[in-house]
């Protein structure tokens, strides 16, 4: 089997809005086919929350206390819930659906990438499992709905113990698709429940405690801090077991780059809510 063209890229730390804006531009070349098969790591700086792309911010988060705090919210392209971006390392895989590598439908695509992220995993010393549960969000309203990302866990994220480490979201159309989503280093995750829409001071709390029952990250599994570096070079080394070397490891064009930055000026009053001002 000829390997396919594809490229690595770590982008380091970038802005909430330009981080999206990187990943809708990856989306809109791949689809035009101007771009190759791509496995991008990145970070957040400054912390930033996400949203899913059928959520309205309003609806499950405190403007005021995100504006006060000056923490922007951003909107994936990809659905499910509310995420805290800040001690983790987030993975994204943009791919034709011809790529022989992820052949089939979205759990089959989906499986394949998770089966790499639990490899990767147990190259730090970690024993990770995919989860093979099936549960369902609801579509609309409800406390699973408006609840954090890892709060729950559905078929296909990354588990140790029972507890969610990576959780994912895939986006496709008749030709592409792309997945991205968190490792957690830390637990810095359990600040999203600062900026919950929650009623009272019991319920925060109360949800804080779900969060971290549910939910485990590399620092507290392994008993030290977790560079984003040291996760950048594994998850490397497990895409090139199955991509082959990829053609570039460098970084982004100038002309995907100057697009991202347009874009993300452009749609700050449909896509990001920067500041929330």
């Amino acid at each position: 089997m000829n390997t396919p063209d594809w490229r690595f890229i770590n982008s380091g730390f970038m802005s909430g809005p330009l981080n999206m804006a990187l990943e809708e531009v990856l989306w809109k070349r791949c689809q035009e086919g101007t771009s190759s098969l791509t496995v991008r790591v990145f970070g957040w700086t400054p912390p930033a929350i996400s949203i899913g792309y059928h959520q309205e911010p309003a609806a499950i988060l405190d403007l005021y206390c995100c504006e006060v705090d000056q923490i922007d919210i951003v909107r994936r392209i990809t659905g499910g819930r509310a995420v805290w971006h800040e001690g983790e390392i987030t993975y994204s895989v943009v791919s034709p659906l011809t790529s022989p590598f992820f052949e089939g439908g979205l759990s089959e695509s989906n499986q394949k990438i998770s089966q790499i992220l639990v490899q990767a995993i147990q190259e730090l010393g970690v024993v990770a499992a995919v989860s093979d549960l099936s549960q369902i969000p609801q579509k609309n309203g409800g406390a699973l709905f408006s609840s954090p990302c890892f709060a729950s866990t559905t078929r296909h994220e990354i588990i140790v113990e029972g507890r969610k480490l990576v959780g994912s979201a895939q986006k496709r159309d008749r030709t592409i698709f792309l997945q991205h989503g968190s490792i957690l280093l830390d637990h810095s995750h359990w600040k999203i429940t600062d900026y919950m829409k929650i009623s009272s001071l019991l319920e925060r709390e109360r949800a804080r405690k779900i969060l971290m029952q549910k939910s485990i990250d590399l620092e507290s599994i392994l008993g030290r801090p977790v560079l984003f570096d040291t996760v950048a070079q594994v998850l490397f080394k497990e895409f090139v077991k199955i991509l082959g070397t990829p053609v570039s490891s460098t970084g982004f064009t100038d002309e995907e780059m100057e697009e991202a930055i347009l874009l993300s000026q452009k749609n700050q009053s449909t896509h990001f809510f920067c500041g929330v001002s």
